[in-house]
């Protein structure tokens, strides 16, 4: 359906918060050799700009964390990450969903306005496709980075425990994290990107004692230069002590000497023109090993890790704990119900309640329309049942005037519940489709289809109010 509002995901604006490296409309300052971590931050992000390859979920990432975001970082990038994600088979489902996720997070949009396929929004699909074992996939890497995604979502729409207990699983006799499940030997980089899940959920003694483990692995691993030796070539490999930079730092290991270390090891391997390579015996920077120092050298700059970062203004838990009634609220529904307040179209009751149980009342759904509309009501016409004083006089004679609530022998029944087919009828009228014949059984396989009602509805379906929060946000969004 035509849209009425373009979504505010605007990710070409903006904002610095690295000293030294960028001001606030996004132009890079050249950083003086003896500026430190900002000014490698700023020739990096220079070298970003020469970088000519397909921008990836990473690219968003990395210089959001640090507060930097190329142009051809914009709205049309995130929007073909959630399309891939709305087509991907289940088995591919967990790595597709977490990669739109943390993008989204990091340049602080909320992913609960995307609806994926069959009305399912995509942290519930990511959370959904857990395994029993607490997991989501076959390869490690993947389930650290749906619980941080998940984490800084929506931690309800996860098992938490078993996510735990799957991690805890995983770790190695040497106190490591590997590709591979039960190995005996932990790698760098896989213990690197573990710490970063088991970060959040700090607090729990058999985490803490994990994390202990991993941290003496890194450290233990370290090479006279306070590097790490790559097992493949044997150069040192600056992948590896980024990502393993990027873990400490989340574990709060910043204060200690060898961290500290470390930190000064990466540095020298900064290229000329501000990029990293991948390893020592690597010519020259390289995409892998510049985007991984990037993020390290953020981390090191802040102070903690950019998995903090990642976060919206505003939570679905934040937004629908406003209501009083936020417990009668289905868990499927959770999203739609906040993303709706957020459009400002269903903000819930005067005295504090959401009421998610209750049909809607033409009435209401009349308010419904012209928020969505974002018009101004004016009272129009003369209806039998309409007072003039009536809270929902200016609305609901609106939406008659525009066709997109019919009159029948002169009354709007303000009091009657809505039903499929008034929402069909409704839509159809915002999209100026002919009137003069409504078939709203057509209507309603069209919108079907385009996933704004359910697959088993019927226009005779009466529909609750948190039923037509999910409708009107699928349509806002459509």
């Amino acid at each position: 359906m035509k849209k009425i509002f373009s979504m505010l995901l605007c990710l070409v604006l903006v904002v610095s918060v690295v000293p030294g490296g960028f001001c606030a409309d996004g132009v890079l300052i050249s950083a003086a050799p003896d500026d430190g971590v900002s000014g490698a931050i700023g020739k990096v992000i220079q070298w970003y700009k020469g970088y000519e390859a397909p921008f990836s979920a990473w690219d968003v990432i990395v210089l959001e964390s640090v507060g930097n975001v190329d142009q051809r970082s914009n709205n049309d990038y995130l929007k073909k990450w959630v399309e891939v994600a709305n087509e991907i088979s289940s088995a591919e489902q967990n790595y597709k969903l977490y990669m739109p996720l943390l993008p989204l997070l990091a340049a602080g949009q909320n992913p609960d306005y995307y609806v994926a396929a069959e009305g399912e929004d995509i942290i519930s699909l990511l959370g959904n496709s857990q395994g029993e074992n607490g997991s989501f996939g076959d390869y490690i890497g993947d389930s650290f980075f749906a619980i941080v995604a998940l984490e800084k979502s929506r931690p309800s729409a996860y098992n938490t425990e078993n996510a735990k207990k799957y991690l805890l699983s995983q770790q190695c006799p040497d106190g490591g994290y590997n590709y591979y499940s039960g190995a005996a030997e932990g790698d760098v980089d896989m213990t690197g990107m573990a710490l970063l899940a088991l970060a959040c959920y700090r607090g729990d003694e058999r985490v803490e004692a994990a994390i202990d483990k991993a941290v003496a692995f890194l450290y233990g691993k370290l090479n006279d230069n306070n590097g790490y030796t790559s097992p493949w070539n044997d150069a040192e490999n600056i992948c590896s002590l980024a990502t393993a930079i990027s873990g400490l730092t989340a574990v709060d290991e910043t204060e200690n000497e060898k961290y500290a270390a470390m930190c000064e090891r990466l540095l020298t391997y900064q290229e000329t023109d501000g990029g990293f390579p991948s390893d020592a015996s690597s010519t020259g920077s390289d995409w892998y090993g510049s985007y991984q120092a990037l993020l390290a050298l953020g981390d090191m700059l802040r102070g903690y890790s950019w998995t903090e970062e990642l976060s919206w203004e505003n939570t679905v838990d934040q937004i629908n704990s406003l209501y009083k009634d936020k417990d009668n609220i289905s868990d499927d529904m959770a999203g739609y119900v906040a993303a709706a307040n957020q459009y400002g179209f269903m903000t819930g009751y005067e005295d504090g309640q959401f009421a998610p149980q209750i049909l809607l009342k033409r009435s209401e759904l009349a308010a419904i329309l012209v928020k969505f509309m974002g018009i101004e009501a004016k009272v129009s016409g003369s209806y039998l049942d309409v007072a003039s004083g009536a809270w929902y006089a200016a609305a609901i004679t609106t939406a008659a005037e525009n066709k997109w609530i019919l009159p029948d022998r002169n009354m709007l029944d303000p009091n009657g519940v809505v039903t499929c087919g008034d929402v069909a009828v409704a839509i159809s009228a915002i999209e100026n489709q002919d009137k003069s014949s409504v078939d709203v059984e057509e209507l309603m396989k069209q919108y079907i289809e385009a996933g704004i009602f359910t697959s088993e509805a019927k226009p005779s379906d009466e529909i609750s109010r948190e039923s037509a929060a999910r409708i009107f946000v699928v349509a806002y969004n459509g």
